[in-house]
């Protein structure tokens, strides 16, 4: 499932971006790493076309897609109380994707998931990637002002850092290979 909304996304992404590479690292889900309601834990990757650096923000849920519009805004604190507001980039629109399953003790399972991405400054990547701070709070801001905050487990926080830092080494090197599968010079 996920990897046909990757697919999905990288084809809007090569229609709006001209020749830009996008490439998508690993996905860490928040706020827990309980198993109680894994499926529908909302996760974060990092993500870059061309030379732009952003987060990707999945979100899946089994009522309806989450609605996002141009007011939609992820806000991030750190343990260190500073707060970064990521905006939406909705030039990449809100991907979606739906899945049906037979699960034998809860009947049919529907998933609604929506893939949205946000802009990042180079501080922000800083922190979390050269400065491994720790996050401990993440706001999600829906369509008119609805919001979802999610307080990061204390015990989780290096996972979750460490997930987003693995998510960019991981992004950087489909980067590199793209880059590396464009040159016509060794062919």
């Amino acid at each position: 499932m996920k990897k046909v909304l990757l697919v999905l996304l990288l084809a809007l992404i090569s229609a709006t971006g001209a020749y830009a590479q996008f490439s998508v690292g690993k996905y860490t889900k928040f706020p827990n790493n309980k198993l109680g309601g894994n499926t529908w834990k909302p996760a974060l990757a990092f993500a870059r076309d061309g030379s732009k650096d952003m987060l990707v923000l999945y979100v899946n849920q089994n009522s309806d897609y989450a609605q996002f519009d141009t007011e939609s805004r992820l806000l991030v604190k750190f343990e260190n109380d500073s707060t970064y507001k990521l905006p939406i980039l909705m030039e990449y629109g809100v991907e979606k994707d739906y899945d049906s399953s037979y699960n034998k003790f809860s009947g049919v399972v529907t998933e609604y998931s929506t893939y949205t991405c946000y802009d990042v400054t180079k501080d922000f990547v800083n922190s979390i990637i050269n400065d491994g701070v720790l996050i401990k709070k993440i706001r999600i801001v829906f369509t008119n002002g609805t919001v979802a905050d999610y307080d990061i487990d204390k015990g989780y926080m290096k996972k979750l850092t460490k997930g987003l830092q693995e998510s960019y080494k991981k992004m950087e090197k489909k980067q590199e290979q793209q880059q590396k599968n464009m040159n016509d010079e060794d062919f």
